[in-house]
């Protein structure tokens, strides 16, 4: 169980992911649920990816979710997520997630994740096929298998060489319980680092991106390896030059590769909030994954410009799902916006989306502690039998709007 308290509001949590801001300090609890995820990926869209022990081993995680858990009660009103897998490797305890791309490697074995299967000694590996505003994953053929009862894969990271490299714990009792029973047991002497290199690629030269300039590193953004992808906008973010801002932006709306794009996009996010009249651009864009991500930045930051958010309140009927998506999860973060009617637009237009409807009623809940009446106010003007999506959750705002302390 955690209690974290910070600028004076109060967390309570037992499972969960949380991320705090590396320049404000800010806390916040991103999404709830699963079971030891040790280590999170994200993908070439940005969206966030754990592997759990002891139920299900592969989730996609999406901020204001409540996931399936292992054990111990969900809070009252919870409609939790599952998986994204019907499939099962061998063994259940993992530990270490990575989303492998890089050119050193043949095509199949890249934009897959790579998992570390301390029980089964060996990685086991996932691709994803999009489900709307989620994810499928699919089982592929083990990418290592160890001889030694000993390996244990506890983190996988792409090098500067573009091969995978696996920390190999080394011990013979991979749970606490066995530990505990025998500490003298315990082996601290023998971790291992492993580089898996695909025939004969060269190891690389040294290097210290930290000193190049700050248009050096925006270039590398176009690298086919994803570790120099990941480090330049890291770096980018953390320096915020003004020098190359305008050249981040024409990058990000320019027909570059969209992983060029994105990376670009994540430096400028993660300096702060973007501009008002670049937000818009991408609001408006004709790439459903800038236009979530002008959503995303926005909720972020919460404050923004009226054109900004008359936009987002009218793309909350978007012909992408992940579009829909980040409305249903800006529209309690931006200032100003009525979140009601936004969430039930979002509810109405996304169809059968297999997650939107639980983001939305996770987002919507809370507020029917006090605005019970707005909300069926704002009802009646839908035909239940044309909005079955609506419709399938009317049950469960009855029970919450029943359970309002008079």
């Amino acid at each position: 169980h955690s209690h974290v308290k910070y600028r004076g509001k109060e967390y309570q949590f037992t499972c969960a992911m949380f991320r705090i801001h590396p320049r404000t300090r800010d806390f916040e609890l991103f999404c709830e649920g699963t079971s030891n995820p040790w280590g999170i990926a994200f993908d070439s869209l940005g969206s966030a990816f754990v592997s759990a022990c002891v139920i299900d081993h592969l989730w996609h995680l999406t901020e204001s979710g409540y996931y399936h858990r292992q054990g111990g009660p969900y809070p009252p009103f919870t409609w939790k997520i599952e998986s994204i897998v019907d499939h099962k490797h061998q063994q259940a305890a993992y530990c270490g997630i990575h989303y492998f791309d890089s050119d050193a490697y043949p095509a199949e074995y890249r934009d897959r994740l790579y998992m570390g299967n301390i029980h089964g000694n060996g990685i086991n590996v996932d691709s994803l096929e999009r489900n709307g505003s989620t994810y499928r994953g699919h089982g592929q053929p083990d990418f290592l298998s160890a001889n030694d009862a000993w390996f244990m894969p506890v983190v996988q990271k792409t090098g500067p060489d573009g091969c995978l490299y696996v920390l190999d714990w080394y011990d013979r009792y991979h749970c606490y319980q066995d530990a505990r029973r025998d500490p003298e047991g315990i082996d601290r002497g023998h971790g291992r680092l492993y580089r898996i290199r695909y025939k004969n690629s060269p190891r690389a030269e040294a290097i210290d991106l930290a000193a190049e300039s700050s248009e050096q590193l925006v270039k590398r953004l176009a690298s086919p390896n994803v570790f120099y992808r990941d480090i330049a906008q890291r770096l980018l973010s953390e320096r915020n030059d003004p020098a190359v801002r305008e050249s981040l932006q024409r990058l990000i709306l320019s027909d570059a590769n969209p992983k060029t794009q994105m990376h670009a996009l994540w430096a400028l996010v993660g300096a702060g909030p973007l501009d008002a009249g670049f937000n818009l651009e991408l609001l408006n864009s004709g790439d459903p994954s800038l236009r979530a991500w002008g959503v995303r930045a926005a909720g972020n930051a919460g404050q923004v410009s009226d054109a900004v958010r008359e936009k987002i309140t009218s793309l909350a009927t978007d012909e992408s799902a992940d579009v829909q998506l980040q409305v249903a999860i800006a529209a309690r973060k931006i200032q100003g916006v009525d979140p009601l009617p936004l969430l039930v637009q979002t509810l109405v237009a996304c169809g059968d989306d297999p997650l939107i409807p639980h983001i939305v009623w996770q987002n919507l809940h809370p507020l029917l502690e006090s605005q019970s009446a707005d909300f069926l106010k704002l009802v009646k003007q839908y035909d239940l039998k044309a909005t079955p999506n609506l419709a399938k959750l009317m049950p469960r705002v009855t029970e919450r709007i029943l359970a309002v302390k008079k």
